[in-house]
């Protein structure tokens, strides 16, 4: 991978529950670097108050730091972000909140309809017109996040940000806008792991315990929560892959989250290698400077002890549950070098 030293808007790729809340701390601890979270929520955050907390523990509106972007905001594009959140939109995240839309149908006609045409759009498949629209409201959206990006790296004083939004389709809109001046990171746990993960915050989202599960472990729900979740690792995974096949290969790099895990200092000696900037284990550190992320999971709330991996998927997972998994994945897990 060659260096590019005018890189300052490193945007992490990947399917939900892959550890890339984790790479994100542990990236944002460099010293030129500062974590902005999920960016592509921004709006949504705003929008949900209580619910869309900051990492300092305050709703977006009283948080200092994204308060100033708010008056930023403000000046230059005469919205108000913490009054009328849905006039500064960044992404496509959000349509049911905001209209409302409620049903999976009119859920899927305003957001997962628009992306299907998105995604022909980047594989260069025939489209309607219909997609030339979709293109320039996206491209509008990555200039608005680009914005966001330079506010950020200018009011922490740092070279680059680190976008945790995850979004394949995103990733391509933002590489459009930035070129060179972005690179991208590709991490992907194991299915089997992402699966049982998934279905124990699916199940504990219904109030069964983790201790409980064994009620519904044999029941047709279960395997069809089981199938879909793999089938959602498989699509989210693959078309990340295609849509990287015409990015520049010096711009995107895999990572595994099972090898940051056992080999954090190695790991992470390549990423900086790859993005640019000198490594030293000596100078990562956690208050280096304030840290003010939105979206992600909850470990952002707390500092790191130990980079541990999750195994228990092994102890846990059932032989025919297995086997669901795999008969879904398991070409794409070889390839990706499970």
């Amino acid at each position: 991978m060659g260096q590019n030293n005018k890189t300052d808007y490193v945007y992490i790729v990947g399917a939900g529950g892959s550890g890339s809340t984790l790479l994100e701390i542990l990236l944002g601890n460099h010293p030129e670097f500062v974590a902005m979270g999920e960016i592509e929520r921004l709006h949504l955050q705003f929008a949900r108050g209580k619910d869309g907390k900051c990492s300092c523990g305050e709703m977006p509106k009283d948080c200092k730091f994204w308060s100033a972007l708010a008056d930023k905001v403000r000046e230059v594009f005469h919205v108000d972000l913490r009054s009328n959140p849905f006039d500064f939109r960044v992404s496509d995240v959000g349509w049911e909140e905001h209209l409302p839309v409620k049903n999976s149908l009119g859920s899927w006609i305003y957001r997962g309809n628009s992306r299907l045409w998105r995604y022909m759009f980047f594989r260069n498949k025939p489209i309607l017109k219909h997609g030339i629209f979709l293109a320039k409201q996206y491209r509008k959206w990555a200039k608005r996040r680009t914005f966001v990006a330079d506010f950020v790296r200018d009011y922490h004083k740092v070279s680059a940000v680190i976008d945790n939004s995850k979004d394949y389709l995103a990733a391509l809109d933002l590489y459009e806008t930035l070129q060179d001046r972005m690179k991208i990171i590709f991490i992907t746990r194991d299915a089997r792991a992402t699966t049982w993960s998934t279905l124990k915050r699916y199940y504990r989202g219904k109030g069964i315990s983790e201790e409980e599960l064994g009620s519904v472990r044999d029941t047709h729900q279960w395997n069809k929560s089981t199938k879909r979740i793999g089938k959602s690792w498989y699509k989210t995974n693959s078309r990340t892959m295609r849509l990287l096949k015409t990015v520049p290969e010096s711009l995107w790099l895999h990572l595994r989250y099972e090898d940051l895990c056992h080999d954090p200092e190695g790991e992470l000696t390549r990423i900086f290698e790859f993005l640019g900037f000198p490594y030293d284990p000596g100078k990562m550190d956690l208050k280096s400077h304030e840290v003010h992320t939105i979206g992600g999971n909850k470990i952002r709330f707390s500092p790191i002890k130990e980079i541990k991996e999750d195994l228990s998927w092994k102890d846990n997972l059932k032989k025919n549950e297995l086997e669901i998994i795999e008969s879904i994945t398991g070409d794409l897990l070889k390839e990706l070098g499970y």
